[in-house]
């Protein structure tokens, strides 16, 4: 699926749109520069799996979860990891195979470590308010 973003109300529209399709064990990989919405995008992703509390950006703490009434929501950044090496101080492997949706920033940060199969959301500048977004399936 590809289309054309304008401004965070419809990025959060369009991460909605997607969690309402997701279930439990899906791995979203976020791609994009600083600033392009992957943030918000989790935030709408959040409320269409049903999930009340509000999303934040988890920069700084690495790791928010989030209970739903029928599944967890793990929110990720690997924006200040080195690399795959870092994995293992987040909890990396229990992390994604625990909790219901996983949705990861800075998922090229995994290197060969992102599972096989997930789910690429692409987000890129169009214009100063304008994204790209581009969502691709990978079975691995």
């Amino acid at each position: 699926m590809k289309r054309i973003l304008r401004g965070e109300i419809e990025t959060v529209a369009a991460g909605e749109e997607l969690g309402r399709s997701l279930a439990r064990g899906d791995f979203i990989a976020l791609f994009g520069d600083l600033g392009a919405g992957q943030t918000s995008f989790a935030r709408g992703m959040a409320v269409g799996l049903g999930i009340a509390s509000r999303v934040t950006s988890p920069t700084f703490a690495l790791v928010n979860v989030y209970e739903g009434t029928s599944l967890t929501f793990c929110h990720m950044d690997l924006y200040r990891l080195n690399g795959p090496e870092d994995l293992d101080s987040i909890g990396w492997d229990e992390l994604i195979e625990t909790h219901g949706v996983c949705a990861v920033e800075w998922c090229e940060r995994a290197g060969d470590r992102l599972p096989k199969r997930r789910i690429e959301v692409h987000l890129t500048y169009e214009g100063e308010e304008t994204r790209r977004c581009e969502i691709t399936e990978r079975e691995g």
